[in-house]
């Protein structure tokens, strides 16, 4: 079984030029939300956009499927591209 995915690599990953993955992650109430197909938001400036999401704690992408804006909390991730995210990676 695998360990999982560390959170430095999703945010490496999630801020490659032109990177597409889908998301796992409990809403501040607790339910269950899921993204299939998403990218950095496109006004994000990837040389920037990990500074400016550790600062905000929050992740800003693109529904590729609906072409809506909407942001996650990090600390709030669970999946990546299907695959458990390890924080204590």
């Amino acid at each position: 079984m695998s360990s999982g995915i560390s959170i430095k690599r999703v945010l490496s990953e999630i801020t490659s030029l032109g990177a597409r993955f889908s998301l796992g992650y409990r809403k501040i109430d607790g339910t269950w939300g899921e993204k299939k197909n998403v990218s950095l938001r496109r006004n994000s400036n990837p040389l920037t956009a990990r500074g400016k999401m550790s600062r905000s704690g929050r992740l800003p992408v693109l529904d590729l499927n609906t072409g809506k804006d909407f942001e996650v909390y990090i600390d709030l991730l669970v999946e990546f591209n299907g695959i458990r995210i390890d924080f204590l990676k």
